[in-house]
């Protein structure tokens, strides 16, 4: 699937952003987003896992660095919906 194909839908974990990482399903997707330059980047679930398995998402936000150098992430969680083709009026 082409990325210009698709968009990210957030969705919050049942109990919210405070909910620790082993407590949200395996198929919840992770999209980074740096506040300072907009650079989004989906999380391996498998490496969240090892490093963070029951810290907090907001935890894990805050200890993210963007490539750009900024400490600036927003961490989401949620899936990847197709977008219509092009001209599609429904």
């Amino acid at each position: 699937m082409d990325n210009d194909s698709r968009r990210f839908v957030e969705h919050q974990p049942l109990g919210g952003y405070s909910a620790s990482l082993n407590t949200i399903p395996q198929h919840v997707i992770f999209l980074a987003e740096c506040r300072s330059c907009g650079r989004q980047r989906e999380l391996d679930r498998a490496l969240l896992d090892a490093y963070a398995n029951m810290a907090n998402v907001r935890n894990i936000e805050a200890r993210l660095r963007c490539a750009c150098g900024e400490k600036n992430t927003r961490l989401m969680t949620g899936y990847w919906v197709s977008s219509p083709p092009a001209g599609n009026s429904s």
